[in-house]
């Protein structure tokens, strides 16, 4: 364990061993409303302590020269973009956190920031789609940024309405990082996981949430380690390992997107229709959602992994069970 690993850890641990006193100081709470499950003001340090451990961890790596992570910044250029759009999207959900930004603001900070990031990185632009299954490439050629944009903004916003009861974002960002770990075979990503771990002990423990400060920094941090890793040119991910990847949290924006405008709302209003508030309709016990949000997610990668077969019929069973769940809803509307 280098020192830089270990400054980390006990940087790490001794926020978590003073998080009272971190979530005092900072002093944003989240207020339940009627389409929330908890009870009472809950902390939303949570996502101030995951974007400090993990941003502390990035830069300072970068800096001494630390190679297990060159993977993600090739130039100073790259760290620097990376440093202020993640700071940008931390603060844009902080600010979100206390004083409710407009969803049109957002969409346009959003889409501003990740244009800027895709234009200064070149290997956040997503030129060419490589897929497991077939030997063709498919070239995005003069819609890549486009292509690139949306696919960035889709997910941090599906991480965000992801976010919705206790352990489902830890758990879920703690998958998708083991997974890319695994896939690059480096078990030096799984550090990211440290702080995460630490922070699902408070989210259960109902001390803490991640808000949207963590959820928009996690948003964009794992799109960007996702797409350094895949722009290996099909090294190490392919394009339909990435959409099982995210398949759950992706599906169920998309589902609400389009159903909220069916029914003459915002796209981007709060509801109870997410796929964790139908889960727990059903089984009345978060732990049971997050146990059943885990198997879902991780056992089509596993599987997948192990066996090899076609990744098509895995994407296949994750609809059949995503509409399964959604039968729940129709269910329990009609009772």
């Amino acid at each position: 364990m280098t020192i830089l690993n270990l400054i980390y850890f006990f940087f790490v641990i001794g926020i978590f061993g003073f998080f009272k006193q971190f979530s005092n100081l900072i002093n944003i709470y989240d207020i339940p409303d009627d389409r929330k499950l908890h009870k009472g003001s809950i902390s939303l340090a949570g996502g101030v302590y995951l974007f400090i451990c993990i941003y502390f961890y990035l830069i300072f790596s970068h800096f001494i020269n630390d190679s297990n992570l060159d993977l993600l910044f090739g130039t100073n250029t790259e760290i620097i973009n990376f440093i202020t759009i993640s700071l940008s999207f931390f603060l844009i959900g902080l600010v979100d956190d206390k004083r409710n930004i407009s969803a049109n603001r957002k969409i346009i900070f959003f889409f501003t920031l990740i244009l800027i990031a895709v234009s200064i990185d070149n290997d956040l632009n997503l030129k060419i789609l490589y897929f497991s299954f077939i030997d063709k490439r498919i070239l995005l050629e003069n819609f890549s940024i486009i292509f690139s944009i949306f696919s960035i903004f889709i997910f941090i916003n599906a991480l965000n309405m992801y976010d919705g009861s206790n352990g489902q974002l830890g758990i879920y960002t703690i998958t998708f990082i083991s997974y890319l770990a695994y896939k690059i075979n480096s078990i030096y990503y799984l550090l990211f996981i440290l702080p995460l771990i630490f922070f699902l002990f408070l989210n259960f423990k109902k001390k803490t949430f991640a808000g949207n400060s963590g959820s928009y920094f996690l948003g964009f941090f794992l799109s960007f380690i996702i797409i350094k890793i895949y722009s290996f040119g099909g090294k190490y991910l392919f394009s339909d390992e990435v959409v099982l990847l995210m398949f759950f949290p992706v599906v169920d924006l998309t589902r609400l997107f389009f159903y909220r405008i069916y029914n003459n709302s915002s796209p981007f209003s709060g509801d109870r229709n997410h796929i964790h508030h139908i889960l727990y309709n059903t089984f009345k016990s978060n732990t049971k959602v997050q146990l059943t949000l885990f198997s879902i997610t991780v056992l089509p990668l596993a599987i997948y992994e192990i066996t090899n077969l076609n990744i098509l019929f895995f994407i296949g069973v994750n609809f059949i069970i995503y509409f399964i769940i959604l039968k729940k809803l129709s269910f329990q509307n009609n009772k």
